[in-house]
């Protein structure tokens, strides 16, 4: 009886212990998004971006400000041929619970995005990008 009582201890103890706590859907996602975003990649649908001190000049990024803007660097026209020219478009953006709505403005003229966040902490961001729609 006392081995199994100290095995459910021990058990229960290591769980405890195991647990990392890490920024996903069911935490405080809006300020943990707060920052500059860059460094696309793209697997099985999940979009993973890398946390920058600033955008790099002619590369996808953007940025989440405390005062719900948004500015997106992205291709300037239409055409994706090299060499790409990039602007920075402003937008806005709001965050409930683990879904972040967006309106930016683009070169053809405003999109809003649909993202459902699948993992934020300081490092990384992964979306789901739920919606794409364009004026």
């Amino acid at each position: 009886m006392k081995i199994k009582l100290l095995i459910i201890v021990f058990i229960i103890s290591v769980s405890f212990f195991s647990c990392e706590k890490t920024s996903g859907p069911n935490s405080d996602s809006k300020s943990s998004i707060i920052g500059n975003w860059k460094d696309l990649s793209i697997i099985d649908s999940i979009y993973t971006f890398s946390r920058t001190e600033n955008l790099i000049e002619n590369e996808y990024g953007f940025i989440f400000k405390l005062n719900n803007q948004f500015i997106e660097r992205k291709n300037s026209s239409w055409c994706g041929t090299p060499p790409v020219s990039y602007s920075d478009y402003n937008g806005i953006w709001d965050c409930k619970d683990s879904i972040i709505n967006i309106s930016v403005s683009f070169w053809g003229g405003l999109a809003d995005y649909q993202w459902k966040i699948i993992y934020v902490d300081n490092q990384k961001l992964k979306i789901y990008k739920i919606t794409l729609l364009s004026d």
